[in-house]
């Protein structure tokens, strides 16, 4: 298992060594990180103070981007990147981008905060920021990984770009089917999966 000291990020070029061989390389906007032998685990705080915490052996390479909380797998890389972020287990493909988005799952418990009448469904809200715009989502792309759920839409139940917070970033509103019938299966953590329009893989997570 290698190990590293918690280092400030420098400008391009900087590094420092692995206990295993490898080399912990920050650039000015991102962290990459190479791992010539052995096994890994690395820890880093983002942009708003999350910890995201990668697994990846021998032969593979991540680029991760703090500010935007997106992980890029190379494509050479001769297995998936593990990426476990509150709670939840993310598998990266080489070759694949992924970005890790806040969302919140809005059931008949929380729904007093929620303006919209959500008639017996499950409104799963997608905040943009400065780093996701919410227009560029692939709808259809959207699912519920855990409970094998893909969004609704049929007429009553289009998806909408509206501001569910204060920030000046517009959010997107995407109906599934009732939640809440889960709770009795002691499932309490939705994991929300999609693309971005550039193939971006996107991932979020809530608990119901």
């Amino acid at each position: 298992m290698g190990s590293v000291t918690t280092l400030r990020k420098h400008e391009d070029g900087s590094f420092a060594s692995l206990s295993n061989g490898g080399q912990l390389i920050y650039t000015h906007n991102s962290i990459l990180v190479n791992v010539t032998n052995g096994y890994v685990a690395l820890s880093f705080s983002g942009y708003a103070g999350q910890v995201v915490t990668f697994a990846l052996g021998a032969g593979n390479c991540f680029e991760f981007e703090p500010e935007s909380f997106t992980i890029e797998a190379t494509a050479e890389n001769v297995k998936d990147v593990v990426v476990h972020f509150d709670g939840v287990d993310y598998f990266i493909p080489p070759g694949k981008r992924s970005q890790i988005v806040e969302i919140e799952i809005i059931t008949e418990t929380n729904s007093h905060d929620f303006k919209t009448n959500i008639q017996g469904n499950t409104p799963v809200v997608i905040f943009g920021s400065a780093h996701l715009d919410v227009g560029n989502i692939d709808i259809e792309s959207l699912y519920i990984e855990n409970l094998t759920m893909t969004a609704i839409g049929d007429t009553h139940n289009l998806p909408t770009i509206v501001h569910v917070d204060d920030d000046e970033y517009p959010d997107l509103i995407v109906m599934f089917e009732d939640i809440s019938r889960f709770f009795k299966k002691n499932i309490n953590q939705a994991t929300l999966r999609g693309n971005l329009t550039d193939g971006t893989i996107i991932n979020g997570n809530d608990k119901i």
